[in-house]
């Protein structure tokens, strides 16, 4: 499809003063742009005009589908040298998209070693398409057990007379995660995925955004943007709720450090009983004056930035601590370029997988604080294993399932 952006002017104007006007037309994901200046000619029964549209489109597809439209400056930005890259975008604009009819490498760059020592994951991000891939339109990212790496490890420690090293469990428990580090960063705009996120006992599935540069320093000092994230779980009770796949959160990580992270005040979650089963909706809004968070088109949650901006939100100045965002605008850290991550992690020790937790017919096989945290979870491959169908018939409904991805322009 296509469309034109148009010019508003007086019945009067059309004949009399000539005009410039930026027109844009945008088809398949690319944006054709051209200032015209124009007048109009005058005469009974004339019909005139200049009009764009894309060569591969017949005149009979476009009269149906272009429609006219005043094109309103919007305040997103896209980093330079990212793709589509514009100095301006008209209020509404699709600016970034994949549709994944095939899995575009340039613009999705894979982790290949877990970059986030804090949690102390179990799996090791690789770029294999047993773990990312594409089919029928819909991009794939799943967890996978390498039994033979396993034992690749133990003959190597074997040879060597080396004791074994538990964390090396981690080797072959491999996933994917994919970043658009490179290819595109953007501040403000409205960010919408539809996706199926995967089941499976200690799966964390994430779609979320991270600062492309720390500009106010490290992690959470940045800033973090967590468009959806979950538990495999089918049932991981805590408190007396089910914080499984059944329930999905979206948040904002910002303070001074770990332990000064208020994410509590910009939390919010969804509870139905298909996120794991059907595909949903899952929208952010980000302007200079805040945040909002949708799924399917409904409101979630929403926060309005203050004068004194995150550091009000989050209390701070109860603590006694220096305002890393004294003098900037109130959206900081929010007011820098972001990217889009996606990736299936599994486990770790950071406490996302309470210890008081109960999960479904067996109990959590590690503690948060052992050291030997990853092999206890490996040795307990029997009872987790099973709720990975990568290997059955189903074996999809353990990946991460996404649909599209479109970035529009506030």
């Amino acid at each position: 499809m296509c469309y034109v952006r148009d010019v508003e002017m007086s019945h009067d104007a059309f004949d009399t003063l000539p005009f410039v006007s930026p027109y844009d037309v945008v088809h398949s994901g690319y944006l054709y742009s051209a200032d015209i200046r124009e007048k109009l000619p005058t005469g009974d029964w004339l019909w005139s005009g200049l009009w764009l549209a894309p060569a591969d489109i017949a005149y009979g597809e476009c009269h149906d589908l272009c429609h006219l439209k005043k094109c309103t400056d919007s305040f997103t930005r896209v980093r330079k040298n990212s793709v589509n890259y514009k100095r301006r975008y008209c209020s509404g604009q699709l600016i970034f998209n994949d549709e994944f009819t095939d899995f575009n490498l340039n613009i999705w760059n894979h982790v290949i070693t877990d970059l986030d020592p804090g949690n102390k994951l179990f799996q090791w991000y690789v770029n294999s398409r047993e773990n990312s891939y594409v089919s029928n339109g819909i991009l794939y990212i799943r967890p996978t057990v390498d039994l033979r790496e396993q034992e690749r490890i133990k003959k190597y420690f074997d040879y060597w007379h080396l004791p074994y090293n538990p964390y090396y469990a981690r080797d072959i428990i491999h996933s994917a995660r994919i970043n658009t580090m490179y290819s595109m960063s953007f501040k403000y705009g409205r960010l919408e995925v539809r996706a199926k996120l995967p089941t499976g006992d200690w799966l964390w599935p994430a779609i979320w955004l991270m600062p492309r540069d720390n500009v106010y320093g490290n992690w959470p000092l940045s800033g973090e943007i967590d468009l959806v994230e979950a538990h495999g779980n089918r049932e991981l009770i805590l408190d007396g709720v089910n914080i499984g796949v059944n329930t999905v959160g979206q948040t904002l990580h910002f303070g001074m450090d770990r332990t000064n992270n208020a994410w509590r005040k910009a939390h919010f979650t969804k509870s139905r009983p298909n996120f794991g089963t059907e595909f949903h909706n899952y929208t952010m809004i980000w302007s200079p004056q805040g945040f909002e968070f949708y799924i399917n088109k409904r409101l979630t949650g929403s926060i309005n930035v203050p004068d004194d901006g995150f550091w009000e939100i989050g209390e701070f100045a109860k603590k006694n601590l220096t305002n890393p965002w004294e003098k900037q605008p109130p959206i900081a850290p929010f007011d820098q370029y972001f990217y889009i991550i996606m990736n299936v992690a599994v486990g770790g020790n950071s406490y996302y997988f309470p210890d008081n937790a109960i999960n479904r017919n067996y109990t959590k096989p590690w503690n948060n604080l052992s050291p030997t945290a990853a092999q206890d979870f490996y040795n307990a491959k029997r009872l987790w294993m099973p709720t990975w169908p990568y290997l059955n018939a189903n074996g999809e409904d353990s990946a991460l399932q996404i649909d599209y991805i479109r970035l529009y322009a506030l």
